[in-house]
């Protein structure tokens, strides 16, 4: 089943089959300038579905839903690298849990954030919205805790597929890092799993 957006060609950050582009959305180079439609009306409606989730949960909090957006966001990256090998394991959803945990979801909300975040995820054509969300609202500190919570899924079922190493990687250079720091997040959570 195609998606609009969706292609094989790995020169556009796809890393294999039914992978969704990573980088920013296509833009047509026509003369007349157009905002941005794919990827900011998605993103738009990303926030209004969300918003509307937790403005039940949240009783007029907007701190709180705003919070939640972004680890709504953070959860369906990590949820998209448990699916990159189409094999979503019972280590992997642990990881993610203690990891969403770890970003400060209550346990009471787990379990809706976290359906939320894989639902957001099925519907999206691309990983941007939610890496741009993440990047712009994280801290260096937990954007760098993310990226080692992207390799613990990864490792998590012991084993490390291309697309999960590609993914792994795309995701943590939207979110702002560099190889050499991706490379030695890579390696110390490797080295636990040994």
């Amino acid at each position: 089943m195609d998606r609009e957006g969706e292609t094989g060609d790995a020169e556009t950050g796809d890393v294999g089959k039914g992978r969704r582009h990573l980088g920013s959305p296509r833009v047509s180079l026509s003369s007349s300038p157009r905002p941005l439609s794919v990827s900011g009306v998605r993103l738009q409606s990303m926030f209004a579905s969300i918003r509307s989730f937790f403005a039940e949960r949240a009783a007029g909090n907007l701190d709180k839903a705003s919070t939640d957006l972004v680890r709504v966001a953070a959860c369906a990256l990590l949820l998209e690298l448990a699916h990159a090998d189409d094999d979503f394991s019972e280590e992997e959803r642990q990881r993610i849990t203690r990891a969403a945990i770890e970003m400060g979801v209550e346990e009471s909300e787990l379990r809706d954030v976290l359906a939320l975040a894989e639902a957001e995820r099925r519907e999206s054509v691309d990983l941007f919205q939610f890496t741009r969300l993440v990047a712009e609202s994280f801290s260096r500190e937990e954007r760098l805790r993310l990226v080692e919570a992207i390799w613990g899924v990864v490792y998590s079922d012991g084993v490390l597929t291309e697309a999960e190493n590609h993914l792994a990687r795309r995701i943590a250079e939207l979110l702002g890092f560099q190889h050499p720091e991706v490379q030695a997040v890579k390696e110390k959570v490797a080295e636990r799993r040994r």
